[in-house]
């Protein structure tokens, strides 16, 4: 006699009642009906996900209902839209339930692995966003240079943007948009904000933040360019002085952890010895 676990014969009584029902309204509907059903059911999917993750609770699990600026701060992957992730946001849900009942009700405690698939999306788009922006903080400054060389010789804005977004890396692609802006009237200073705000890197706020005080000011913007930086090479080597400091202590606390078996085995051995001797001395 097979010991079959009850939640087998009721997922597959659930799974039978949903395939009856499905053949049913695949025979009362219409060709017309059915194509127009089969374009339509991933957006009613995307819109159920985006409705449930306006909860705050939801929003909390599953990422927030709108992904637009997450998948831009990582450099949109593969040409992945918000659709595509809120449908994989919607299967991740599905294999998490699937795992959490599984798991909890069947006895297999392995399958509820799966429930970490819920934050699976938001994880990958958070980490690519983040080794996005450690690319475009470590092209800033010789990108900067650059705007700052083309400004201080004279080009105009769009000029000197078009100049210093020639390549192919993360950075270039923002300055890229920046450039659209700027043919559609906006200040260098205003360009520079729009890439701190997308992408969050420090540098470029403290940049934009610079030229719009040399504008108010009236101070040349190319001496204010080539200020910042100076500034932000020194803060570059003072970050990697520190990050050495750090690791040079790390390198002291690993030979250390490493001697210490040696040093109990040598002492462990002088002591057996000279116990031994003191034994032999006594005798």
């Amino acid at each position: 006699m097979f010991n079959v676990p009850w939640i087998v014969p009721l997922l597959f009584a659930g799974a039978t009642i949903c395939g009856l029902y499905s053949y049913k309204l695949n025979r009362e509907t219409t060709a017309f009906d059915r194509g127009r059903r089969g374009a339509s059911w991933k957006q009613e999917i995307i819109n159920a996900v985006r409705k449930a993750a306006n909860n705050p609770l939801v929003a909390t699990i599953v990422g927030p209902p709108d992904m637009r600026e997450l998948i831009a701060a990582a450099g949109h992957p593969r040409g992945l839209t918000v659709d595509n992730v809120d449908l994989l946001r919607a299967a991740a849900i599905l294999l998490a339930v699937t795992g959490a009942v599984l798991g909890v009700f069947g006895g297999h405690v392995l399958l509820l692995i799966l429930v970490l698939l819920i934050k699976a999306p938001e994880w990958v788009l958070l980490y690519l966003a983040r080794k996005r922006t450690k690319r475009m903080a470590r092209d800033f400054i010789p990108v900067a240079a650059r705007l700052a060389g083309a400004l201080s010789a004279g080009m105009e804005t769009t000029k000197a943007l078009e100049w210093a977004s020639q390549g192919q890396s993360a950075l270039n692609t923002e300055l890229k948009y920046a450039l659209d802006r700027a043919r559609t009237g906006a200040s260098l200073a205003q360009a520079l904000q729009d890439i701190a705000d997308r992408t969050g890197l420090l540098d470029a706020r403290r940049l934009a933040t610079s030229v719009m005080q040399a504008q108010r000011h009236g101070v040349p913007v190319a001496d204010t360019l080539m200020d910042a930086v100076r500034d932000a090479r020194e803060r570059r080597k003072n970050e990697v002085a520190g990050k050495a400091k750090i690791a040079e202590q790390k390198m002291q606390l690993a030979v250390l952890i490493m001697a210490m078996p040696t040093v109990i085995c040598t002492l462990a051995s002088l002591l057996i010895s000279l116990s031994g001797q003191m034994g032999g001395a006594g005798f």
